[in-house]
């Protein structure tokens, strides 16, 4: 620009608004370094490349944040109800297929004899007395000898009978 123009512009600064023109005068112009826009692009590219060098590898994950990033699957429903169908389905063939213990007779066979009158007399009342009666007829072991006539074992009925105490008649009947 000419100074002709320059001063020009000036005037009419300071005409549509002085306090404008004072500041513009009063201040010194701010200027770019030299060369500061032709090295510009170098300069950038050099800083980007030496902050990408000096950065710091990453760190290694802790054993935590792994586990967290597996069970990251489970925050969908369909992975979660998948897997649940999964162990519901191992459980109930484990379950199906597993041995099973029913060996009733080892354990009565470890009962001593007072434990299992002492079950008998404490639930009497859960016997039905017309099976126990047939039952006893028809084992000879429990009269301890084998053929016993009528009235060998009614006698030794009553002797049975005569042992026991007032309390364990009153719970039988």
């Amino acid at each position: 620009m000419s100074e002709h123009t320059n001063k020009e512009a000036r005037e009419e600064l300071a005409g549509l608004s002085p306090l404008l023109s004072r500041i513009r005068q009063s201040e010194s112009a701010i200027e770019a370094p030299e060369n500061y826009f032709r090295d510009m692009q170098q300069d950038v590219l050099w800083r980007l490349k030496t902050e990408v060098t000096a950065a710091p590898a990453p760190a290694r994950p802790t054993a935590w944040e792994r586990w967290a990033a597996v069970f990251q699957v489970f925050k969908r429903p369909s992975y979660v109800v998948g897997f649940a169908t999964v162990v519901l389905a191992l459980v109930a063939a484990f379950w199906i297929w597993s041995p099973t213990t029913n060996d009733a007779g080892a354990s009565l066979a470890s009962l001593t004899e007072e434990e299992t009158l002492a079950y008998i007399e404490n639930n009497i009342e859960d016997f039905d007395t017309d099976l126990l009666a047939q039952t006893i007829a028809g084992n000879t072991s429990w009269t301890g000898a084998s053929g016993l006539s009528g009235e060998d074992a009614d006698r030794l009925l009553e002797e049975l009978l005569l042992e026991l105490e007032a309390d364990s008649l009153e719970k039988l009947f």
